[in-house]
């Protein structure tokens, strides 16, 4: 395992490189056949949001031969302590090399995060290129929306896996299982190649090296031909007859991630037609579960998380037949769990569905116009009218509703001045409406992004305007939506150049990346990491133009260079609806029964987009080979509900604990992920005050919330989470615990859980001390063994009491903290015991605090009560120190250090006790 305790206390947000969360799964890698590491060539918060890399995380690990592992693309400061210690990219769950994995699967969601695979194969020790990599070389993977057209990276990658993955990846690992074993070359010498060739032949596995790329004088591509006998003249996307298993036991990370909720996917596909839309055709057909099963996944889903949010996932949860009483339902059985329904659709949104959550508090709904006059619309198939969006304000507004914000795009095809102005138009509607029923709280937030057209969308054959010609069209928004009350944002459109350029770009482009990524560039899709100037010089270093892959209209029988990849949608269907577009003619959802022959189905079959109500499945071992020649087979959330509960309602809780087994175990898990069921409890009710007691007396005042004083111990991998973020863990834990937590009041109530004197990030201790408000009577015991085995590593619960009923508050009790510290330090003991006695007798130590919002200047002294020290250990000096806390501020052991003269930062810092009130320091 590699040690990173040298550098972790030197970067931004190391919880992010430690692993050990609670449902991580932590397989035998001596005993494990087949390694395979999950790359999300972004952060950590991104990549633990993506659902399609939890469901695949999830599918790996239950094979019995393979084991699945995450790794995530470290931010620019962990990057460079990596380089100078000589780290190489590591997974989470073992710490291993990821050159050690027998492959290495990249999720490939946004064209600019190309330049962080080829750095985090850099960090990775792995050659960049896949004809450079040998047998000892991990197979390099990609799949993905960009695995569609991976072409601007096609060399650096061994093979893809175009569609959906859940069946063509376990496929895929039984294929190599089986190759690597020796039976599969028939006692021949390994070589990578002969596995690509049993690969190329399975359904929706792409090998690209398999391929080349003839090129007209002009620069676009004359044909694009197969060179051996396995690949396929076209290769097509991988479609699921049904939705897999729903995965109900996801990783719950420590730190707060971008979707931080619970997530079920209630539907895949959509069948609108949006012409701009990509997701519209690549996830077709629409596939749908039934309310039971959403409910079923649901229950599993809040049990094993402890989460009190969820997201109903869709590209339009509102298209979702059974939408109204399916959050009715959710609604009835837990009364406070927040839901979140991605994409709602103007045209679709009910007004049912708002009384439904009339009663919570309402934080605002988001709706994508993307156009402001309805000719645009038309063009782009948009499918909504002014008339939608105007009756929808008025519903949202007329419910509560006081914020606001709407999607819209420029740079739209045929878009004039006259359309951008009608976006002006139509805001003003809106705002008239709202300020009659929220007045001056009335909140709009008009987001405007440029339009990017995309590979296997209708609109791919359409030039993008240039960054000069957008600017007259956000002249004109800028002035028009000046206005108190409306909060207009607008993507860079130096940005969306180079998305264009790599959406629908070439093999040449591969070049690009590369002398892109050598120039600096990485983490692109962050706007303060963004270089326009190197992507251009990239270009032009390598004989290219921005202007031909990003502005240049494509004709329609044009080769493109993703025409040997196949979406399933014809090319055909694709042109009319292109044609349509410029015509501006409007064509309906192919769910009222009009099919629009997108090429999904057979000629005499059912329409390959209807709905199908889905059943789990198992993953097969057996590959699925597709013959050369067969054909195959046919971001905003709004959140609706309020405040935070413990999941269950009360009545529903105690049903289930009165059902469930007596006698919980306690003690701590060994793993991340432990036992999450809930035991049985000894409980009463009383007749006149309704109050629930769990293992003794009723209380005497209802009105009251009991309290416990907890303390505890943290180490790795927790001693590395911020104070929030462990507040968020303990608040999960009691959750999956089954304990009533009690809530503050107000717009956003949270859980009663309060910390003394909270540590640092990376600080360790064995003496935590925490109180946190019940809504029903608890025993300390109770309390220890049903929690015990609900918290992740590296956290352990020790005494347990009732706290005061009344007295000072928690943070108010501590006077001091003594702290165990190893530093580095080459002086000799009589130099280091002299630094300690000038410190103590200074009179002052001014020291400066700097923060965000600005320097604190204050005097150390008063603070430090005694340093002494202990003596050698494993090579570092031992010290011990008192630290003053109070109103006045609380001593921090760094800060003594530096006046000790100590230059190295501390190998570890350790908390030892908290003294409290009438206690010896």
């Amino acid at each position: 395992m590699i040690d990173l305790d040298n550098i972790l206390s030197m970067v931004s947000k190391p919880g992010r490189y430690t692993g050990g969360e609670w449902n991580s799964v932590v397989k035998d890698w001596e005993t494990t056949e087949l390694k395979l590491a999950l790359a999300y060539p972004d952060i950590y918060e991104i990549g633990m949001s993506n659902l399609g890399l939890a469901i695949l995380y999830d599918i790996v690990n239950g094979l019995p031969y393979a084991l699945a592992e995450r790794v995530y693309a470290p931010w620019p400061d962990m990057e460079q302590a990596m380089r100078r210690e000589r780290i190489p990219l590591f997974s989470l769950e073992s710490r291993r090399p990821v050159r050690d994995f027998d492959l290495v699967g990249f999720s490939l969601g946004y064209e600019l995060t190309y330049t962080n695979v080829l750095n985090m194969l850099s960090l990775a020790g792995i050659p960049l290129l896949a004809a450079e990599r040998t047998a000892v070389d991990p197979l390099i993977i990609g799949g993905g929306s960009c695995a569609l057209n991976p072409e601007p990276v096609a060399d650096y990658f061994d093979l893809l896996v175009l569609g959906e993955a859940e069946e063509a990846l376990p496929e895929l690992l039984a294929l190599y299982r089986w190759w690597r074993s020796g039976t599969g070359h028939e006692g021949k010498h390994r070589h990578k190649e002969d596995f690509l060739r049993q690969a190329a032949r399975l359904e929706g596995i792409y090998v690209p090296s398999f391929y080349v790329v003839d090129y007209q004088p002009d620069g676009t591509i004359n044909a694009i031909r197969p060179t051996t006998a396995e690949a396929k003249q076209v290769v097509r996307r991988r479609i699921v007859d049904s939705l897999p298993k729903p995965l109900t036991r996801p990783i719950v990370p420590y730190l707060e991630t971008v979707h931080d909720r619970a997530m079920v996917e209630i539907q895949r596909g959509c069948t609108r037609g949006c012409r701009f839309c990509q997701a519209g055709i690549i996830y077709r057909p629409v596939r749908e579960r039934s309310k039971e099963e959403i409910l079923a996944v649901v229950e599993e889903l809040l049990e094993n998380t402890g989460y009190n949010e969820l997201s109903l996932v869709s590209l339009s949860s509102s298209d979702y037949p059974e939408i109204e009483p399916l959050v009715g339902a959710l609604v009835d059985r837990y009364r406070d769990l927040a839901i979140s329904l991605p994409s709602l659709r103007i045209d679709s949104f009910s007004v049912n569905l708002a009384e439904l959550v009339e009663r919570q508090k309402k934080t605002g709904f988001t709706f994508a116009p993307e156009a402001g006059t309805q000719r645009l619309r038309d063009v782009i198939n948009k499918g909504v009218t002014e008339d939608d969006l105007l009756r929808t304000a008025e519903a949202v507004f007329s419910h509560g509703w006081t914020t606001l914000k709407l999607y819209f795009m420029i740079g739209l095809p045929t878009e004039t001045m006259e359309d951008v102005q009608g976006i002006v138009d139509l805001v003003h509607k809106v705002q008239s409406i709202g300020r009659q029923h929220a007045g001056r709280r009335l909140q709009l937030r008009i987001s405007v992004s440029t339009f990017v057209p995309k590979a296997h969308s209708p609109f791919q054959w359409v030039a993008q305007e240039t960054a000069e010609s957008l600017r007259p069209k956000h002249e004109l928004l800028q002035r028009g939506l000046h206005s108190p009350g409306i909060h207009l944002s607008w993507h860079d459109p130096k940005v969306s150049a180079i998305e264009a350029v790599l959406s629908r770009g070439d093999r040449k482009l591969g070049d690009v990346v590369r002398r892109a990524w050598e120039l600096g560039c990485v983490f692109d899709a962050w706007s303060e990491h963004f270089r326009h100037d190197l992507w251009l010089q990239a270009l032009q270093d390598c004989g290219l133009s921005l202007d031909h892959y990003a502005h240049r209209q494509r004709a329609l029988d044009e080769v493109l260079p993703w025409s040997h990849l196949s979406s399933g949608v014809s090319a055909a269907f694709l042109r009319r609806e292109c044609e349509r577009g410029w015509r501006a003619r409007a064509v309906s959802d192919c769910r009222q029964g009009i099919c629009g022959n997108c090429g999904l189905q057979p000629p005499a079959g059912p329409c390959a987009t209807s709905r199908q109500k889905t059943d789990s499945q198992q993953h097969s071992d057996q590959p699925r080979v597709l013959s050369q020649g067969t054909e195959c087979r046919a971001s905003e959330e709004k959140h609706i509900l309020g405040p935070h509960s413990s999941g269950l309602s009360t009545q529903a809780l105690e049903a289930r604990l009165r059902q469930a087994t007596p006698g919980a175990p306690s003690g701590t898990i060994g793993v991340a992920s432990g036992h999450t069921g809930i035991h049985s409890r000894c409980d009463s009710r009383d007749p006149q005050t309704g109050v629930t007691v769990i293992g003794e007396e009723p209380s005497t005042d209802p009105n009251s919330t009991a309290r416990l004083r907890v303390t505890y111990s943290r180490s790795e991998p927790c001693r590395y989470v911020p104070h929030l973020d462990l507040i968020h863990l303990w608040e999960k834990a009691l959750r999956r615990a089954g304990l009533p937590l009690a809530y503050s009041q107000g717009f956003s109530p949270h859980p009663k859980i309060f910390i003394a004197l909270p540590l640092p990030v990376g600080v360790t201790s064995e003496a935590e001390l925490m109180e946190i408000g019940f809504s029903e009577q608890l025993t300390p015991e109770y309390f220890a063994g049903r929690v015990a085995h609900q918290l992740p590593p590296g956290i352990s619960v020790g005494e347990v009491r009732e706290a005061p009923g009344r007295g000072k508050a928690l943070q108010a009790l501590v006077r001091a903290a003594e702290y165990r510290v190893l530093v580095a330090d080459e002086r000799p003991e009589r130099d280091l015991e002299k630094a300690i006695d000038d410190l103590l007798s200074a009179a002052q130590l001014p020291r400066e605090w700097v923060r965000e919002k600005g320097v604190r200047r204050y005097d150390l002294r008063p603070l430090v009560v005694r340093v002494w020290l202990i003596g050698e250990e494993r090579g570092y000096w031992s010290l011990g120190m008192v630290l003053r806390a109070g109103p006045q501020g609380a001593g921090r052991p760094e800060e003594v250090l530096a006046s000790l003269g100590c230059t190295a930062r501390a190998r570890l810092i350790h908390r030892v006790r908290l003294i409290l009130e009438e206690q010896d320091e």
